[in-house]
């Protein structure tokens, strides 16, 4: 399997289990649940994966996407203090975000 391939199958893993299966399932924060996830972006050098979990208003760092399982907690989160806030702080700083949507990598650099 390719890596584009591969990817998207961590991808699809993650979504499974870290979104919920239903309304009564909410994703588990704990986890690095996703909230209306809007994008992706891996860097192909440091094989780190970032999601764009854009209703929680955070982007979420798993570093070595390749060893991935659907229960891997995010090694970073950006736009948020910890893994279980997700709220737009009023007023934004430099540290926060709201509704990221769309991510691109400068490969190496992060």
């Amino acid at each position: 399997m390719g890596i584009a391939a591969s990817m998207m199958v961590v991808v699809v893993v993650l979504l499974l289990f870290a979104v919920g299966v239903s309304a009564s399932q909410p994703p588990d924060l704990t986890l690095g649940g996703l909230n209306v996830p809007h994008g992706i972006a891996i860097d192909g050098t440091t094989r780190t994966l970032f999601v764009a979990d854009t209703d929680n208003n955070r982007i979420l760092i798993y570093h070595n996407c390749d060893s991935l399982t659907p229960t891997s907690t995010p090694d970073a989160v950006l736009g948020q203090p910890n893994l279980t806030t997700t709220s737009i702080l009023n007023p934004p700083s430099a540290a926060s975000l709201s509704s990221p949507y769309r991510l691109t990598v400068d490969p190496g650099d992060m």
